[in-house]
């Protein structure tokens, strides 16, 4: 209920300022992308750009039509093993998982091998969910130039 009226308000505050029509880009991780996806059915069209979901439980949605986005700016990144999180709720309670709904460009899930070599590493299944962000990835690279794109 509030990120709506947060992005609503930098849209807003960048056209009163006579700067224009921002490109903006939702970003959310984990349970944050799963808000990110139920706020782009409530924002208002035009305000945001593109989004983009990683290690996403769900994209708070069905169908990807539910977002008002333009086809095409919805991204999704989750990486291939180490992230339990992905994917993780009942699609009625965080919606589909953005790894298999259709209208998902698909951004890189590649953070190379920084985990470490330790039995008790290898066991943990969430143990690559914080990485998405972390410079050096190419996950992160992908990541940074859907943000850095304002068309």
């Amino acid at each position: 209920d509030r990120l709506v009226p947060f992005l609503e308000g930098i849209h807003a505050s960048h056209i009163a300022s006579g700067q224009g029509d921002p490109y903006l880009t939702g970003t959310g991780h984990s349970y944050g992308s799963t808000t990110l996806g139920i706020a782009l059915t409530q924002v208002n069209e035009g305000v945001v750009d593109a989004a983009i979901l990683a290690g996403s439980p769900g994209a708070g949605v069905q169908d990807i039509l539910e977002y008002r986005l333009e086809a095409g700016d919805a991204y999704v990144s989750g990486v291939p093993s180490g992230d339990g999180i992905v994917g993780l709720g009942a699609d009625g309670i965080f919606g589909k998982n953005p790894m298999t709904l259709n209208g998902f460009t698909h951004l890189s899930n590649d953070i190379g091998d920084i985990s470490d070599e330790s039995v008790i590493d290898k066991l943990n299944p969430i143990r690559n969910h914080s990485i998405y962000m972390q410079s050096g990835t190419e996950a992160f690279t992908d990541i940074a130039r859907v943000v850095g794109d304002a068309k």
